[in-house]
């Protein structure tokens, strides 16, 4: 017994949803009771595309994505 809480990092719900049911197997497989496992779940959030920099030379034309999502930057 070494963790009774994981935080995830996902950018959809249903990877939550994916990851959430991944480690109440491997619980499971353990010999640890899934339900005393609680997943956190750390979502990435999307503000759209009305975003942009404040400031010339600061991006400018909206978010720049990165793997962990759309990168916002202001003035």
């Amino acid at each position: 017994r070494y963790a009774d809480v994981a935080l995830v990092r996902t950018a959809r719900p249903a990877e939550a949803a994916a990851a959430r049911a991944e480690l109440r197997a491997s619980a499971a497989e353990h010999g640890r009771d899934p339900d005393a496992l609680r997943v956190l779940a750390a979502l990435h959030v999307d503000l759209g595309d009305g975003e942009y920099a404040a400031e010339p030379g600061h991006g400018g034309g909206g978010p720049r994505l990165t793997p962990s999502g759309p990168l916002y930057r202001g003035g």
